[in-house]
């Protein structure tokens, strides 16, 4: 028979056993624990094993060079520089200087005259090169009195169009220098006719055949223009009065003048309308710095250099 052990020595025994009874409960339930958050967790786990497309960012664009475009004019000097970068053609200059004439000027060209003149000495540029981009096809248009004138078109000898024409012995021998009878006659057939008879067509017709070395073109080619062109004709000399009464009768004048207030060589130019001492004239060696052909020019110059007028209907 054994002996039975005092109860004080078992308990080292019954210690360890509860200890291992304790680690198993406890592993045992923080299994259970983690599964179960897993499970929580998973609820609220967004599912990333769909991604969504994402639409490209646009790209930002690439900043170009700031240049002055012609909506971008508000003067004249910046519409003349326009001329050397961007190459504008004539009707958008034309359309331009009478934005800029209308929001500056009332509208005025003559009024814009100075700072016009001031824009092309800025730019370094010749005003005699630039009458076609300045002054209007249609003078009588926007003159004063223009009831009491005749709507001539206004043709230019020294334009980009016509002035490198072979015309004469002088000079250049060019239309922009010899030119002023040729296109003067232009202008009175184009008004008297209705259509558009151009400098060209005038030149096609007389040739060389009128222009005399040193003196220019003959008288002769006015009273052949006419006959040839069936167009009425009266020579007036230089009875500047009878000539004037003849632009009230509705005649368009051709004016040969002297060296003075127009050129330094003589000239020949249109006659358009009379009023009240004025006489309103298409020349056509008009330039931003002369304006004859949009201001009214006093009689009392035609009288002291008038040569001779010839009459057209």
């Amino acid at each position: 028979m054994r002996d039975k052990q005092p109860f004080s020595q078992r308990l080292p025994l019954i210690f360890s056993l509860l200890m291992v009874v304790g680690s198993v409960l406890m592993i045992h339930y923080l299994g259970h624990l983690t599964e179960k958050d897993n499970t929580i967790l998973s609820q609220y786990r967004p599912n990333q094993s769909v991604s969504e497309p994402r639409e490209p960012l646009p790209e930002k664009p690439i900043p170009e060079e700031t240049t002055t475009t012609q909506e971008e004019i508000v003067n004249f000097n910046q519409l003349l520089a326009s001329l050397k970068d961007q190459n504008p053609s004539k009707e958008q200059l034309l359309a331009k200087v009478q934005t800029i004439l209308k929001a500056d000027y009332q509208g005025d060209l003559a009024t814009a005259q100075d700072d016009i003149l001031s824009a092309i000495d800025q730019q370094g540029l010749d005003a005699t090169q630039l009458g076609e981009y300045f002054i209007p096809d249609h003078p009588a248009q926007v003159t004063g009195s223009a009831d009491s004138q005749m709507d001539v078109p206004l043709y230019l000898q020294k334009s980009s169009q016509y002035g490198p024409l072979a015309y004469g012995s002088n000079g250049s021998q060019t239309l922009a220098e010899n030119g002023c009878a040729i296109v003067s006659l232009a202008m009175i057939d184009s008004y008297i006719k209705g259509s558009k008879i151009e400098p060209t067509d005038v030149l096609e017709w007389a040739g060389q055949t009128y222009y005399n070395h040193n003196q220019g073109t003959s008288w002769q080619i006015f009273y052949d223009y006419a006959l040839d062109h069936d167009l009425l004709y009266e020579n007036f000399g230089n009875r500047f009065d009878q000539a004037m009464q003849a632009v009230q009768e509705g005649r368009v004048v051709i004016a040969s003048v002297q060296p003075g207030f127009f050129t330094e060589v003589g000239h020949i130019l249109v006659i358009r309308g009379y009023e009240n001492g004025k006489v309103y004239v298409n020349d056509p060696n008009d330039d931003p710095q002369k304006m004859h052909s949009i201001q009214p020019i006093d009689e009392a110059i035609f009288y002291r250099e008038g040569l001779n007028y010839w009459a057209y209907q």
